[in-house]
């Protein structure tokens, strides 16, 4: 059973699909477009993966800023400032204390 989102999260959980779906769908689809390309038009270089790659990145790198530059909807302070990254660790903010997808 998954408990509802409040509507003061959306915004944060959209970026973070964003982000996550970018790194894990974007990174393997940049190399078959940059496969298939070379294909069809016949170039032969690596400034083409390079290019898609670091078009890439740079896409990624702005939708992970846009996430920890989030503010939290109860203090207004940048959520993710301060957070240790911990895999499994509690996530609150480190101002207020308000955790993840709870009520402001």
């Amino acid at each position: 059973m998954s408990r509802r989102i409040p509507k003061s999260w959306h915004s944060y959980r959209k970026r973070n699909w964003a982000a996550t779906a970018t790194l894990v769908i974007g990174l393997p689809l940049t190399f078959l477009i940059s496969i298939a390309i070379k294909g069809l038009l016949g170039i032969q270089s690596e400034l083409l993966l390079l290019g898609s790659l670091l078009l890439w990145a740079v896409v990624w790198a702005w939708l992970a800023i846009r996430i920890a530059r989030w503010p939290c909807p109860k203090c207004g302070v940048a959520w993710l400032s301060n957070q240790e990254v911990r895999l499994g660790a509690p996530r609150a903010c480190s101002k207020c204390g308000l955790g993840l997808y709870d009520e402001p």
